[in-house]
């Protein structure tokens, strides 16, 4: 009978011991020669048996994933397999020495055969446990050691150590996979089991355009804005990495995984060139590989010491990024490119640009716009000596000639011309694409677009002031008379006003807001020697520009954008009356009279709003406030009274 036992144990029952239809083992009734008492402990044991041909049928099953299609199929099933036939190595032996000592003494009784078994009786439900925890949820690849931490017992030194042998062998893969990626910056993942993955960007966009999306116009991507709490995920080459979140254990923080995806993408930055890259990675391993190997040796999984592990080289490859963007490749020098002519630092080359592309733009858009966009670009550059320019020479213009873009540019109608369309391209290499992923380029090409708007808006505004000179000194080229000009004089004060209001806005933008912001970048580009602190800095800093130049505060973008489209209107209304005798003065100076209260109007309630936000602790607005409306003048005065109605308007007016 104890023969028949020990033949159950191993899985192989008999006609004594049977498999019932639900899989357990249970002795045969009625059989003479057992005592009713023995009956239980009999059953009591057979269950190891039962769970151990479960445990076989899931090897068997498991271990031949690696070539089968199923979802599960993988290298962690196939060492989760491997892993728990090892477990079971001391419970074969345990049955092995028992028929021994029961061939030596044939008196042992069935409690002896309990006693030396009484270890798997908390081991094998535990474990059978586990198995359908992983068989409900179809558990797959680094899900597997979240499975063995969630079920493992406490309290339970004998099981506790066999889910501790399944963890080491499951995380030495795991361990294999980190270093693969933060070490080499490659991904040996043929199942796609590690919570790091590369995706073909190209194919992922062709899948996003087939969604329906509402996004706000301007607006920064949802993904990257999630992506900056903590690193700024880039892309290299024609795949990008991203994290399975489904595939990423609970005991990882995020921020772990976050910093391994982020090292790792690093080092395939170096690999992007070639010259560099064999000894920066024959560095990396002579440095933190034994370390790699010793955690992956260790019995226990320690969360401290992989922490410290990504840390450290973390740390290793971002100053040596630093480096390589800060002395060998000028990025001080490509930050002020930047701010050359996205942040149009070079003003003297926009003026020229805007003098040649203004009667294009002021035109209905056209198919060739483009093109001729780009040669007055070229003209301009030639024009004030910039033909040879290494940093003009990664900027190329263009102009959006989908019917989103208008709407995208401002949010009001009156924007919505061919200046709000015309962007800067940015042709930057390695390894630049750390800093100016597309999210950073189309904001930048945002405050681009605005900062054009508002130098356009002041050129007209100086050279209708020029036409008004001539005008008054009696010049031979002007064409107004006296009478004439006595009655647009009070639109020149108007137009001084405009004058102020605008060339304090441009002040406030180029000096306030991107001068500081510039010089604290590279302060921080200077000091911070760690390139994921510098791409946070970098970031940082297009946000302010964005925040402070009010591009995505709509009533403050709304009220300056109608503000600046009564200032250009107004200024084109002045020079024709002052350029041409053959124009209908009294329906002009109406109009400018209108447009001139259109303009106190939005003044006042732009100067309303911008005290508001002072009052939430917004204290970049002190300085612009300051300059707009230093002595309270238009804060103080009611819109209707600020502009005079001409003299010969009043008498009508009267009447």
């Amino acid at each position: 009978m104890l023969h028949e036992l020990l033949l159950a144990l191993y899985g192989c029952p008999g006609s004594v011991i049977q498999q019932t239809q639900s899989g357990s083992l249970r002795l045969i009734d009625n059989l003479p020669f057992i005592s009713p008492s023995e009956v239980p402990l009999i059953n009591r044991l057979c269950q190891l048996g039962a769970h151990y041909i479960r445990f076989q049928d899931f090897i068997a099953e498991r271990s031949s994933y690696l070539d089968s299609d199923k979802q599960t199929a993988g290298l962690y099933a196939k060492v989760f397999s491997d892993a728990l036939d090892n477990c079971l190595e001391t419970y074969r032996a345990r049955l092995v020495d028992l028929e021994s000592e029961l061939i030596a003494d044939p008196y042992l009784s069935l409690n002896y055969v309990q006693c030396r078994l009484e270890e798997f009786q908390l081991l094998f439900p535990a474990l059978s446990d586990l198995l359908e925890s992983i068989e409900r949820s179809n558990a797959r690849g680094t899900q597997l050691m979240e499975k063995i931490v969630h079920r493992m017992p406490c309290g339970l030194p004998s099981a506790q150590s066999a889910f501790d042998a399944l963890l080491q062998r499951c995380n030495r893969l795991a361990y294999r996979q980190i270093g693969d990626w933060m070490l080499q910056g490659t991904l040996d993942d043929p199942y796609s089991e590690f919570f790091v993955r590369l995706v073909d960007q190209k194919q992922q966009q062709q899948e996003q355009q087939k969604k329906p999306t509402a996004a706000v116009p301007g607006a920064p991507n949802a993904t990257t804005a999630a992506a900056d709490t903590s690193s700024i995920i880039v892309s290299t080459g024609a795949q990008k990495a991203e994290l399975q979140f489904s595939l990423l254990p609970a005991y990882l923080p995020l921020t772990l995984a976050q910093r391994i995806l982020f090292v790792g993408e690093a080092v395939r930055c170096f690999g992007l060139n070639e010259s560099r890259s064999s000894a920066f990675l024959a560095e990396l391993e002579r440095l933190f590989l034994p370390r790699l190997e010793t955690l992956a040796d260790a019995s226990q999984f320690d969360l401290l010491a992989l922490e410290e592990f990504v840390a450290d080289v973390r740390s290793h490859v971002t100053e040596q990024l630093w480096r390589l963007l800060m002395e060998d490749y000028s990025l001080e020098q490509q930050l002020q490119a930047v701010k050359d002519f996205y942040l149009m630092g070079r003003g003297e080359f926009y003026l020229a640009f805007i003098d040649l592309a203004g009667p294009l733009l002021d035109k209905p858009p056209h198919r060739m716009l483009g093109q001729q966009l780009r040669a007055c670009f070229e003209r301009a550059a030639r024009a004030v000596g910039l033909e040879d320019d290494q940093a003009l020479k990664q900027f190329d213009v263009w102009f959006d000639d989908s019917q989103a873009a208008a709407a995208g540019a401002g949010g009001s109608a009156s924007d919505a011309d061919s200046w709000s369309r015309v962007g800067l391209k940015f042709k930057h290499g390695w390894p630049f694409h750390l800093l100016f992923n597309d999210d950073i380029l189309a904001r930048y090409c945002q405050v681009f677009r605005f900062l054009l708007i508002v130098k356009r808006v002041q050129l007209t505004l100086q050279r209708s002031w020029a036409a008004q000179m001539i005008a008054k000194r009696g010049c031979r080229n002007s064409r107004v008379n006296s009478a004439a000009l006595s009655k647009l004089e009070p639109h020149f004060l108007q137009r001084s006003r405009m004058q102020h209001a605008v060339d304090n806005l441009v002040y406030y933008l180029q000096v306030d807001v991107i001068d500081s912001r510039f010089n604290a970048l590279i302060t921080a580009a200077r000091t911070q020697r760690d390139v994921e602190q510098l791409q946070v800095s970098h970031d940082q800093f297009v946000t302010a520009l964005t925040a402070q130049s009010f591009l995505h505060n709509r009533p403050v973008r709304a009220c300056v954008t109608q503000l600046l489209h009564s200032c250009l209107e107004f200024a084109g209304l002045l020079r024709n009356s002052l350029d041409s005798q053959r124009v209908d003065l009294d329906s002009l100076l109406q109009r400018m009279t209108a447009l001139g209260q259109d303009f106190h109007r939005q003044t006042w309630h732009l100067l309303g709003m911008l005290t508001g936000l002072q009052a939430q602790s917004t204290t970049y607005l002190n300085q612009l406030l300051l300059r707009l409306d230093f002595n309270r003048f238009f804060s103080t005065a009611k819109p209707a009274a600020l502009i005079p109605l001409p003299p010969h308007l009043r008498q009508t007016d009267a009447t």
